[in-house]
């Protein structure tokens, strides 16, 4: 089969027959028959595209490209569900809603795999919870804090990685 690409970069099968090639130019192919017919995919980008790696048993795939370019491709339907831009900083951001009463979401960036450590303090410092410890992936990530035990005031939370730490303070009002 001839490709109308001047540079294919990655080839990947999945299994016998599901296979998927990139290239230059947001060129993306599939097939699902060993490679004896292709399909185009709609890539939503005109960028290069480098390197296509599949996770979850192949149902789902990351496609890497030029200007920091990342596709993720479902399976199921055979089409680009989402055009990320993968973070390039660290960061921690205010929790919302602030003031709360109870319940808050805190969110964070990771622009490189991580091990992650997230925990809430009172004012004097002390340690309340820890709502995230674990290595985590390049991402954007979302926790909530149930705080219905604890009384009206301020509270500080706090991210840790090997490379990065910030702390915020937030306001719980009942």
């Amino acid at each position: 089969m001839y490709f109308p690409c001047s540079w294919l970069n990655d080839v990947v099968f999945i299994d016998d027959s599901t296979g998927w090639v990139v290239g230059d130019y947001g060129f993306i192919w599939y097939t699902d028959d060993g490679g004896q017919t292709w399909t185009q995919v709609e890539s939503g980008t005109d960028v290069d595209l480098n390197r296509i790696v599949f996770v979850d048993d192949g149902s789902i795939g990351y496609i890497f490209g030029e200007d920091n370019t990342l596709l993720k491709h479902n399976n199921n339907d055979n089409s680009i569900k989402d055009y990320i831009s993968p973070p390039l900083q660290f960061s921690l951001s205010q929790n919302y809603p602030n003031p709360f009463n109870a319940i808050t979401t805190i969110g964070y960036v990771l622009p490189q795999n991580s091990n992650v450590r997230l925990s809430i303090y009172d004012i004097t410092g002390r340690l309340l919870e820890t709502l995230v410890d674990q290595s985590q992936i390049i991402g954007y990530y979302q926790v909530g804090w149930n705080a219905s035990i604890y009384s009206s005031g301020v509270y500080i939370y706090k991210i840790q990685t090997d490379e990065f730490q910030q702390i915020k303070k937030m306001l719980l009002i009942k």
